[in-house]
């Protein structure tokens, strides 16, 4: 075939395209010139580069917008407690407000700078900051589970040091003050949830969840499932004889009640003020147990499992605060 017949059949070939034979070529060269390190001929280098080239965009259009990523990823969590659902929502929500242009983007389009230039909109302390980049990091990770993104941008963007409070162990006055108010007539209700608390390191929105029946007074073991926990494994942790006695004289006729009296937040407040806490920190009756749990039974290991922690680093870095706790302290505590 002479050159003019095939550039007769090649511009017959190329006409449907609307590119020219010089269009065709120029094309090929810089094809070649862009990958030019290559083990194939020239022909079929470029027909497995074209072919690769399509998949990436077929991949490039299966995508979806930042703002149905949202709401899908939300709809997946569905499981969740519904105060985590509502914090995912809230924080999701606030960053679609910052940056409205945002929520259109295609997920597969947006990079770290753009995530990192997201975060930075709004003033943020860095607990704050944390929470909205995992947030943000769960909402990409389950966008590359669905093919809608190749991998996650917020992968790069630092994570803020978060410097946590301390937070003390109750005093051996403080406890007695506690204990003194919860055997009064009008929260006696509420002894049960504190002595679990107290004397089981429940956590306060794991307490809220439990009912009668979760309680073996037999095996004298407390069952706390999934749906209780805040990190959403069980653990079964053991009922102490100073916490029995207190679960034995408010135990109800019906196990399927629950542990926490109507009204339970109002009540719990009220009682903290009428004990003389004005100024209670969160989950301070658990840092409580744990201190004087460790303290007297000398077992980490133990204090571990009953405390449902994954890794003895954050118990020893952040629960464990004996100071100026007296082993006499410790056994009065448990005795």
């Amino acid at each position: 075939m002479t050159i003019n017949q095939q550039l007769e059949i090649a511009g017959i070939l190329l006409n449907s395209t609307g590119l020219s034979i010089l269009d065709a070529a120029r094309l090929i060269c810089e094809l070649i010139e862009e990958t030019p390190q290559r083990s194939l001929p020239a022909l079929q280098h470029c027909r497995h580069a074209i072919r690769l080239a399509a998949k990436a965009m077929q991949l490039e259009e299966q995508t979806v917008t930042f703002a149905e990523a949202v709401s899908y990823s939300i709809d997946a969590k569905s499981h969740r407690r519904p105060r985590t659902l509502r914090e995912i929502r809230s924080v999701s929500l606030q960053m679609l407000k910052d940056m409205p242009e945002f929520g259109s983007k295609a997920l597969r389009s947006i990079t770290t700078e753009d995530c990192q230039a997201l975060l930075n909109m709004r003033e943020r302390t860095p607990r704050q900051f944390f929470k909205a980049r995992t947030i943000l990091y769960g909402i990409f990770s389950f966008g590359v589970k669905q093919g809608w993104c190749a991998h996650n941008p917020v992968t790069r963007i630092e994570q803020p040091q978060v410097c946590e409070k301390e937070i003390k162990p109750l005093t051996p006055e403080e406890i007695g003050r506690i204990k003194r108010m919860a055997r009064k007539k009008e929260n006696r209700p509420c002894r049960a949830a504190i002595g679990l608390m107290l004397y089981a390191g429940i956590r306060p929105y794991e307490v809220t969840r439990l009912c009668w029946k979760d309680i073996n007074f037999e095996d004298r073991i407390i069952s706390l499932r999934p749906r209780h926990t805040k990190t959403g494994g069980s653990r079964h942790v053991h009922i102490p004889p100073v916490l029995e006695r207190c679960l034995r004289q408010c135990r109800p006729l019906d196990d399927e009640q629950p542990i926490c009296p109507p009204n339970w937040e109002r009540r719990w407040r009220a009682f903290r003020l009428s004990a003389g806490f004005t100024n209670w920190q969160q989950d301070c009756l658990r840092h409580t147990y744990a201190s004087y749990h460790a303290k007297y039974h000398r077992n980490f290991s133990l204090l571990q499992m009953e405390m449902g922690h994954r890794s003895a680093d954050l118990l020893r870095t952040r629960y464990l605060n004996m100071d100026g706790i007296t082993k006499q302290d410790a056994y009065l505590f448990w005795r």
